[in-house]
């Protein structure tokens, strides 16, 4: 049986905001996460498998992995998920004005053997990604930007890499910034520069960044394919007002939903 293989490459998050007078960009949750989950649906419908999550708020630098695999009834496949990240200072701006957020992040998934004939369903996923939510008290500048890339080779019945940037108020009903893409099944192979600027009142939003793959058979449905995708040299940021910019980011090594 051939396998399938699926691979995120490492990614770099970074956002900053400086620390001028009067500077009010408050953090006021933060959700670093990795998922994986590798299971399969028998005939009957039960479910074998595991799902794993590792997810933090966090107040310091964090190491987050999630890992799942299985190996049973004619079935191999396994997932991993993480993120390495932290704050500049150590203690983020909950009651102060957030500087840095760093993060790499890291996710695979693999189905190596596959049984279709005797499951309705198998699955293995991976994702890594951040969530921020924030508030503004003034008048602010921002700007996003980062390289996205992503492939995928026909042959399963669902293959999907998958990138995602999101920008929006707290209640989403205005959008200041979005990218979306994916490669799905040998079809919308993509590698793109996005960025996009843009000034945000005095408020509350929300920001996501990250990228997973999945792959699936169904029952009678299933073949050999593989993606892989990556977000890299990513860079929000908020600077205060009247404040100087910072500008010296370096980016990490390369080694790589909410909507």
């Amino acid at each position: 049986m051939r396998a399938i293989t699926m691979t995120v490459l490492a990614s770099t998050v970074l956002m900053v905001a400086s620390a001028g007078a009067g500077a009010q960009a408050i953090v006021e949750t933060s959700t670093f996460r990795a998922e994986s989950y590798v299971f399969y649906d028998d005939l009957g419908g039960n479910r074998f498998g595991p799902r794993n999550y590792s997810e933090a708020t966090i107040t310091q630098d964090i190491d987050a992995t999630a890992t799942s695999a299985v190996s049973q009834d004619g079935f191999v496949g396994r997932a991993s998920g993480s993120i390495v990240g932290g704050y500049s200072p150590n203690t983020p701006g909950f009651v102060d004005p957030f500087h840095t957020i760093r993060a790499d992040m890291a996710c695979d998934a693999s189905i190596d053997e596959f049984n279709v004939t005797d499951h309705l369903r198998e699955v293995s996923h991976g994702a890594g990604y951040i969530e921020l939510w924030f508030s503004l008290a003034q008048e602010t500048d921002w700007s996003f930007e980062a390289d996205f890339a992503g492939a995928s080779s026909a042959g399963a019945y669902r293959s999907v890499a998958s990138v995602f940037f999101q920008l929006a108020t707290q209640d989403f009903s205005e959008y200041f910034g979005y990218f979306d893409a994916y490669s799905l099944d040998g079809v919308g192979d993509f590698g793109f520069h996005g960025s996009v600027s843009g000034t945000l009142q005095p408020g509350a939003y929300y920001m996501v960044v990250g990228g997973g793959c999945t792959v699936e058979n169904t029952l009678g449905l299933g073949g050999a394919g593989s993606t892989s995708a990556s977000v890299t040299n990513a860079v929000f940021t908020v600077p205060s007002l009247g404040a100087l910019p910072i500008l010296a980011l370096v980016g990490l090594g390369a080694s790589a939903r909410r909507r």
